[in-house]
């Protein structure tokens, strides 16, 4: 299924006319061919007036995804995976090197820069809000 088409199967999970948060910015730091992490960045930006909690997210072409954040600690930089985060009303998450973030594991193949990648971030509702990621070899 091409990516348009899993697109828009994906973003018919919503009620017609349902108010969904926004993916924006969505990119993903190119890494070696070998490579079995990779870190992806985006805003979530939730235009409907009411608070949303994000519970996860997926991708078809990786074995897993996990939301992280990342916290300097006297000095000493951590990661820790979280659960769940809150989207407040009219608010906007970033997902940006050093802070919140999602780690993919286990992709399918080698991610080629300026290729697309499809993230799923589902809803604390069962909702899906689809994104559209870019590898890119630099930080837009």
């Amino acid at each position: 299924m091409g990516f348009f088409a899993a697109f828009a199967a994906s973003a018919a999970v919503a009620a017609p006319g349902a108010c969904l948060p926004v993916v924006e910015q969505g990119w993903i730091r190119a890494a070696p061919p070998t490579a079995q992490v990779y870190a992806a960045y985006a805003r979530l930006h939730e235009p409907c007036g009411k608070a949303v909690t994000v519970t996860g997210a997926r991708s078809p072409l990786f074995g897993a995804v996990q939301m992280h954040e990342t916290r300097v600690v006297a000095g000493v930089s951590t990661m820790r995976g979280k659960g769940r985060v809150v989207l407040e009303p009219h608010g906007v998450l970033e997902f940006r090197p050093g802070g919140n973030h999602l780690m993919l594991l286990k992709p399918v193949h080698a991610m080629p820069v300026d290729g697309h990648v499809r993230i799923d971030f589902v809803l604390g509702d069962g909702r899906v809000v689809v994104g559209d990621f870019v590898v890119r070899a630099d930080a837009p």
